[in-house]
């Protein structure tokens, strides 16, 4: 079985295990990576047109209306750097998925559509090649994506810097694009910058995705104890998800 890594905190998930499944809370992109997603908006963006047009994909320059939510996960199940960064210094807990459910739910036929995309690092020294193929890369990987959505889902994967280490996946969903418009003080219809009243939403995934818990090294065995507890009091079977310390 495949699967994929969550470094958190204790109080996440508490707050995210329930008795009829998991709530994973997703972020809105300019909200989850404001120094990625003010690049892709400024600098990147010129290029990815040029690709779309040339591609004869479909490339929307209301940039306002892009509004993808993210949910990060990555390949790597103990990385020093990650246990620091993301999961308390070692105090708090990896979530382990099982890829393989995870794709089942990440379907453009959802009611809300969904992909995994894997992450594409460059260098803050790119240069518009790498960039292209980077871009490339993505929208390959997620082939079953119609034309008209490879830039939303595509974009959502580039990240800049070397953080390898990572070797995140993120969970996308876009929402539908909505506008709003008034008549100005002319008559003529003028349209209202759009922000999302919504930052953060939970999405609902079955119990089967859980695969394992893993208790950080810094942590004490009435921590696992705890954890063990919880979820089995959540109707999780501990022969079927393990709890690592």
């Amino acid at each position: 079985m495949k699967e994929l890594y969550h470094y958190t905190s204790f109080k996440t998930l508490f707050k995210m295990i329930k008795s009829d499944g998991i709530e994973w809370l997703a972020r809105y992109y300019k909200y989850f990576s404001q120094t990625d997603y003010a690049w892709i908006r400024d600098d990147a963006r010129p290029i990815i047109e040029e690709m779309c047009v040339a591609n004869n994909w479909k490339f929307d320059p209301d940039f306002e209306m892009y509004r993808p939510y993210l949910i990060s996960f990555c390949r790597c199940e103990n990385s020093d750097y990650m246990w620091e960064r993301f999961g308390e210094n070692h105090e708090g807990i990896i979530i382990a998925i099982n890829e393989d459910v995870l794709r089942k739910e990440a379907t453009l036929l959802s009611k809300i559509p969904a992909l995994l995309v894997l992450c594409e690092y460059i260098s803050k020294k790119w240069n518009k090649i790498l960039l292209i193929d980077s871009i490339n890369k993505i929208a390959k990987a997620i082939d079953l994506c119609p034309d008209d959505d490879k830039l939303l889902f595509a974009s959502v994967g580039l990240m800049q810097g070397c953080l390898n280490e990572e070797q995140e996946v993120r969970y996308v969903t876009i929402e539908q694009k909505i506008a709003d418009y008034i008549l100005d003080n002319n008559g003529d219809i003028k349209k209202i910058p759009f922000e999302p009243k919504v930052y953060e939403r939970y999405i609902h995934f079955p119990k089967e995705m859980l695969s394992r818990i893993i208790i950080g090294r810094d942590n004490t065995s009435q921590d696992y104890e705890d954890v063990k507890n919880y979820i089995v009091s959540c109707g999780y079977s501990p022969d079927i998800v393990s709890i690592q310390y």
